[in-house]
């Protein structure tokens, strides 16, 4: 699923490459635990798409309501690009 969500991703697909990568998200939360690198991976990929896609306080409520740490993932991804403090 991973894989298909990053195929979207590249063809511009964003709104069905994050629900994809949402969904990816989740599952490996779920079998891989928070901490696991692919879990982690996902997360930085999905912070890279809402940085583009300008979506840092949507991703802080989602962060918030999930009780994941996406917020974070996207203000180190804001900080190394655009060299704003989150």
């Amino acid at each position: 699923m991973s894989n298909v969500a990053e195929l979207c991703r590249r063809q511009g697909k964003s709104q069905e490459a994050e629900a994809l990568f949402n969904q990816v998200l989740d599952m490996r939360r779920n079998i891989l635990g928070p901490d696991h690198p692919n879990t982690t991976a996902t997360m930085v990929t999905l912070g890279a798409m809402r940085l583009e896609q300008h979506a840092y306080q949507r991703d802080k409520e989602v962060a918030a309501a999930r009780g994941c740490g996406c917020s974070m993932v996207v203000s180190f991804w804001k900080l190394q690009f655009t060299g704003a403090a989150p």
